[in-house]
């Protein structure tokens, strides 16, 4: 029985978004964080201040109209639900792939294990004890 997955995001927990998503909303507070710091040479933590600081200003502006749906997002989100066929296709196909080749990997390595133990057993075999050194004999 296959379980049912919904993707959304374990940053914001959207689900009109995956974690790895630039759109993120907390993914681009935290650049815009870091960004600060570091152009600024401050710690993270006072950019953090100052980031939300900001935030609140702009909470008091009126709202402004939502930007209009133009074809590089529908684009966007054409290709997000290709690739996420894709991904539901190719990975299962993958993992089936890489498990048999685990199996003829190890089946392998049997084979060679066993023609290495004959391998020894037959050096075993083949060795002779090596003849004693030529002594020199004493003239007298």
């Amino acid at each position: 029985m296959e379980a049912l997955c919904s993707i959304k995001c374990v940053n914001c927990h959207s689900p009109s978004h995956e974690a790895d998503s630039d759109t993120c909303p907390e993914y681009v507070e935290m650049k815009a964080i870091l960004k600060t710091a570091a152009t600024q040479g401050i710690k993270i933590k006072e950019a953090r201040l100052q980031h939300n600081r900001q935030f609140s200003k702009a909470v008091l502006c009126p709202p402004q109209a939502p930007p209009l749906s133009d074809p590089a997002s529908q684009q966007v989100t054409s290709l997000q639900a290709q690739t996420k066929l894709i991904r539901e296709i190719a990975i299962p196909s993958t993992n089936a792939s890489i498990q048999s080749l685990t199996q003829d990997l190890e089946e392998t390595k049997g084979k060679f294990e066993h023609i290495d133990a004959r391998f020894d057993g037959l050096e075993k075999k083949n060795r002779k004890p090596a003849p004693p050194p030529n002594l020199p004999t004493s003239i007298n």
